[in-house]
């Protein structure tokens, strides 16, 4: 498993994503990488920490919310399939 797959699940993002019933998701473990580099530059930039992990999951959290499948884990967005 790649560096970027192992954060993705440890960060409980993974746990986020994929149908319901199914496994989690790592197809989208490059966000979080990304997300850390722009997190890093707005920390930098502010001159505090900011942990890309928590505002991506932190509503989740706080709420209990869990993977919805094809819509969002709120049951507010329904999410297709785009080029």
């Amino acid at each position: 498993m790649s560096s970027a797959a192992t954060k993705w699940g440890s960060s409980g993002l993974a746990y986020l994503t994929g149908l319901p019933d199914g496994p989690a998701d790592f197809s989208r473990a490059n966000v979080l990488a990304r997300a850390d580099e722009v997190a890093a530059a707005v920390g930098d930039r502010l001159g505090i920490e900011v942990d890309a992990a928590s505002l991506l999951s932190g509503r989740a959290a706080l709420l209990g919310l869990t993977r919805g499948g094809r819509g969002s884990p709120g049951g507010a967005t329904r999410l297709l399939a785009a080029r």
